[in-house]
């Protein structure tokens, strides 16, 4: 256990984290952010999708997700209460079927993990490292949001 993660306290993960990730799979270049604000003893994590193919576009699909979490040690367990889609800023070339496809597999993301276990790799005041237990490992920074 890094001696970072060792000595903070669940306090310092309270506040608003936020990652960014952009990648390219079968011809579509995607744009994710994920924020996840924790509240004592409550969290609530939210999705912003952005699709490109060709001329297809959805911007900003939001999908959220609210629930409960606790840590111990290197450990934080979020379990997942509500998953809802919330909007989205544009969409073009795209029909109504393939878009509510679309928000299916985003918000089957949650739906098919509600209970998640994670390792934390890093706790500071700035930084935030989470590992799912697959080796993916997401690095938040703190927002003023």
């Amino acid at each position: 256990m890094t001696p970072e993660v060792q000595a903070a306290d669940s306090s310092t993960l309270l506040g608003t984290w936020k990652t960014q990730r952009a990648f390219a799979a079968k011809g579509e270049r995607h744009e994710e952010t994920e924020i996840l604000r924790f509240n004592p003893g409550s969290f609530r994590m939210q999705l912003f999708t952005t699709i490109r193919k060709g001329p297809f576009l959805v911007k900003n699909l939001r999908i959220e997700a609210t629930g409960i979490w606790k840590r111990r040690d290197r450990i934080l367990v979020l379990m997942l209460q509500q998953i809802r889609f919330t909007g989205v800023d544009e969409t073009r070339g795209i029909n109504q079927a393939s878009f509510n496809t679309l928000v299916r597999q985003l918000r089957g993301r949650y739906l098919s993990d509600p209970i998640r276990i994670l390792s934390v790799q890093a706790l500071s005041e700035d930084v935030l490292s989470l590992d799912n237990g697959d080796g993916a490992v997401k690095d938040y920074k703190r927002t003023a949001q």
